[in-house]
Parts: C-alpha cells; structure tokens; sequence
C-alpha cells in the first residue's frame, strides 16, 4: 500500500520547471534512505535529466541543528539555487526557512505529505497530499477487495495517486 513516488518526484519537478520556472534547484533528502525518498528522488531526477537541467543536491539530517549548517553551507557555495524540491515538509520547511534568511528573494518549494509544516511555511510552498486516510480506507479493504475497483493493484501491491497541488 503507497502512493506512486516516482510519479509524485516527476511532476514535483514539473511544477518546479514548468510551471513555475525554475532553472537550478536544490534538492533536500534526509540521509535515512527511506524508500519514498529514493522514489521521489527518482522521479525528480527523471523530469531533470529530461529537461537537461542541472540541481543541486544534499543528503542531510531530520535535525535541524545538522540541516541547518549544512543548507547555510550549500546556499552560500550555490548562490544561483532558485527553488525547492524536498522529499517531505519538514525537510522542505527548514530549507525554505535557510534560504529566505539568507535571500531576500521568494523561493518556491515543492514538497510532500500537507503536513503541520506545511501549514506554517507561508507562500510559495506546494506540497502533494500523499492522502494518509485514503491509503488507510484502501489497506483496511484491501482483504476484500479481489477486483482492484480504483486501485492499481501489481503482485498484492495498491498504488494511490498522491494529490498534485495547484499552482
């Protein structure tokens, strides 16, 4: 049971290229390898590698002491980042927060899971509802369910198409 993350990552940057217009991104990951983090990484770098567009790119820490110096540090040697893509809201919030200190520029962000992070981030922050009460209705029907009606169901695996935000 899970969303389609590459997807998800794909049309993240997307957004981030196309519709906002972004031309040197940096992408934020935690350093914890969960597997949606490798598939939205995946998908992003997919949509990246399409456009022939380079980002930037930092592994880090859920602690923001840590993320902190490390996005100070990454800012400061890549002053042309002009947008977010982070593999979750806190991520994304304590980036989006490390860039407006040092920029006096709006930065936009694109994120994952509407989070209480989200909430807070203020403009210019989108983010996928990776709909957690959806997946929860799907896993608890799953047993009784033999037809896969508005699922993709693959070797006992259902995928549920995250929310796309709107720009």
């Amino acid at each position: 049971m899970d969303n389609d993350n590459r997807l998800a990552g794909y049309q993240a940057g997307e957004i981030l290229l196309d519709d906002l217009h972004a031309r040197y991104p940096l992408a934020v990951t935690s350093h914890d390898h969960w597997k949606f983090e490798i598939n939205r990484l995946a998908g992003f770098k997919a949509k990246m590698a399409k456009s022939g567009k380079k980002f930037c790119y930092l592994e880090t820490s859920y602690d923001p002491q840590v993320s902190k110096q490390q996005l100070v540090d990454i800012l400061e040697r890549n002053p042309a980042i002009d947008s977010i893509f982070a593999t979750d809201d806190r991520l994304a919030f304590i980036a989006k927060q490390q860039y407006d200190a040092k920029f006096s520029l709006p930065v936009p962000v694109v994120s994952f899971n509407n989070s209480e992070y989200a909430a807070i981030a203020g403009d210019h922050f989108y983010f996928f509802d990776v709909l957690p009460e959806e997946l929860g209705i799907q896993a608890v029907g799953l047993p009784f369910n033999h037809n896969g009606k508005g699922t993709n169901v693959a070797a006992g695996h259902v995928v549920i198409q995250a929310k796309k935000p709107k720009v």
